[in-house]
């Protein structure tokens, strides 16, 4: 756990690797004491670390709702992530956004806007898939 917390924050580190310890930390039991440093690699300049650490940061707001404001600052952040085949990290924190808040029908109505839209982009399609309605229902604990 220490290891992984450390390396989300080291510049020594590359990138991906720093991105593959914030995921890794998502469902670590003792992932709570790593929101500061997830949280400092939610800011970094680098898109897919930010997605990564949105992503932790998410799955442990699910198990502790009470933290849900932590992710409205990364609501806005549509920066490209084509470097890794994932969705802009505003995205991934509305998911969990909308998830901690109990929206279920509001998730499920954007997967279906984008599964019923014939011009949608491939990262939206991808993540329709990724963010269906049975997984929401799996994450949320209300």
């Amino acid at each position: 756990m220490e290891k992984l917390r450390s390396m989300v924050v080291d510049e020594a580190c590359q990138m991906q690797t720093r991105g593959i310890a914030a995921e890794r930390l998502a469902n670590h039991p003792l992932a709570k004491r790593a929101v500061p440093q997830l949280l400092e690699g939610a800011s970094h300049p680098n898109t897919p670390l930010r997605f990564w650490c949105v992503f932790a940061l998410g799955h442990i707001i699910c198990r502790y709702p009470a933290m849900l404001p932590i992710l409205e600052r990364f609501l806005d952040d549509f920066a490209p992530n084509e470097e890794t085949y994932y969705w802009p990290v505003a995205l991934e924190a509305r998911y969990f956004w909308l998830s901690g808040k109990g929206e279920l029908d509001q998730l499920q109505a954007e997967v279906n806007a984008i599964r019923a839209n014939p011009n949608a982009k491939d990262y939206e399609m991808r993540r329709a898939d990724c963010y269906g309605f049975e997984q929401a229902k799996s994450q949320v604990r209300v």
